[in-house]
């Protein structure tokens, strides 16, 4: 039968002794959980020599999906009740946000202060960078830089309109130094034509960002229908299945608990040997069964 991510979890704290976990200690179980996995996408698997080699998961690839992004058009002086410790959140009763404007700035009417929207919570509440309590109104002009999934793995098909007025529209992919020429030679608001693929800030307090950027900016609102590669999520300790299939669950499992029996001995001992001797049984399912590329490439030399 299937395991999901909460029975795994549930697995692992009971292999702790933690018959009524705290709430730190099942954020651990699910971080064992969560590196074993990442063990197992990694494809580094032993032979009953000892010797190690590489294969190349197949349920280890992006996945393709799509999502319907909102690519945003601002509005002008907006009301909005600024609440929350810190007075970070901002609750709109008629301007609408959307999860593409995470990053972008949003300036206060009165103090002219550029806030960034770092939380999207709902179509009326976002949350700012620093305290707003200074302003009742608010303008956000469009830029044209839109967040991108936290899952995004890369473009398959490119974006297409979904607006009853544009269905069907693609827009021109150019590169992102073509699209500052474009922003150069006007950055009049109109319906976009072209896109590129940004990355955000890099800083070592969050996961990297990839943004979509467009020209010209928006001057309404506009969705488009973009296919893409999903790159793998961690677990969160809820109702998900592995989307390895149920086949590779007790592998999965295993790497958990062998994660947890590392944290809990100092050092690797059965459940290790366990989750060894279920990983090959999972290379050899999955190039059977998903006839997936098996890589050799010799020995991988133990230091």
């Amino acid at each position: 039968m299937a395991m999901t991510a909460a029975n795994m979890v549930d697995r692992i704290e009971a292999y702790m002794g933690w018959s009524s976990p705290s709430v730190a200690q099942s954020a651990l179980a699910l971080q064992y959980l969560n590196g074993g996995y990442k063990e197992v996408l990694r494809g580094i698997w032993m032979d009953e020599r000892g010797m190690e080699h590489f294969h190349a998961f197949s349920f280890a690839q992006p996945k393709e999906t799509a999502a319907d992004l909102t690519l945003w058009g601002g509005f002008a002086a907006g009301a909005l009740t600024v609440s929350g410790t810190g007075n970070t959140i901002l609750t709109s009763a008629t301007a609408v946000f959307y999860p593409t404007m995470v990053g972008a700035t949003i300036t206060g009417d009165t103090s002219a202060v550029d806030y960034t929207i770092v939380t999207f919570t709902s179509s009326k509440i976002v949350v700012v960078s620093a305290d707003a309590s200074a302003d009742t109104k608010f303008t956000m002009a469009p830029d044209g830089v839109n967040r991108l999934p936290s899952d995004w793995g890369g473009s398959l098909r490119g974006p297409v309109y979904a607006n009853s007025t544009e269905v069907g529209d693609k827009l021109v992919e150019v590169t992102p130094e073509e699209m500052d020429e474009l922003y150069r030679n006007s950055d009049t608001e109109s319906i976009p034509t072209h896109w590129c693929i940004v990355p955000g800030p890099l800083t070592t307090a969050a996961a990297p960002t990839v943004n979509m950027r467009v020209h010209p900016p928006p001057s309404e609102d506009l969705e488009v229908n973009w296919p893409y590669r999903a790159i793998q999520a961690d677990f969160t300790d809820a109702a998900v299945y592995p989307i390895a299939g149920p086949e590779h669950d007790p592998t999965i499992l295993a790497f958990g608990l062998a994660e947890a029996e590392r944290a809990k001995h100092m050092a690797h001992g059965t459940e290790w040997i366990e989750a060894q001797r279920l990983l090959r049984g999972s290379v050899e399912i999955d190039r059977q069964l998903r006839d997936s590329e098996f890589i050799t490439g010799g020995s991988i030399q133990q230091e």
